[in-house]
């Protein structure tokens, strides 16, 4: 989980991997989250600067599917490492309420 961890966050924070990657690359790290914490820092992203705002951006991506799993991704960080993820939790809950009043 130690080696796979760091190569798994590259692929979810990288700007050139595809949409279909970082979905799968978010659900992986989510995955081994929760099997193997103590794997991933202090901090759940391996205490690396700008990572943590590099994920927040990702709610922001133009594919639902990356979207959702960063949002499983989130709320995983938030359970084990509320001090860091926890203010990050409102803005998941507020994202696109376009989504909710769509006709149908």
């Amino acid at each position: 989980a130690e080696t796979l961890a760091g190569d798994v966050q590259k692929i979810l924070l990288s700007q050139n991997s595809h949409a279909t990657l970082k979905k799968k690359a978010a659900l992986c790290m989510l995955r081994l989250l929760r099997k193997y914490p103590e794997a991933f820092g202090e901090d759940g992203i391996s205490n690396v600067p700008g990572h943590r705002d590099k994920l927040i951006d990702l709610l922001d991506d133009s594919s639902l599917g990356v979207v959702s799993a960063v949002m499983s991704l989130i709320l995983g960080l938030a359970a084990n490492w509320r001090k860091y993820w926890g203010s990050v939790v409102n803005r998941c809950c507020e994202l696109n309420p376009i989504f909710w009043t769509l006709d149908p």
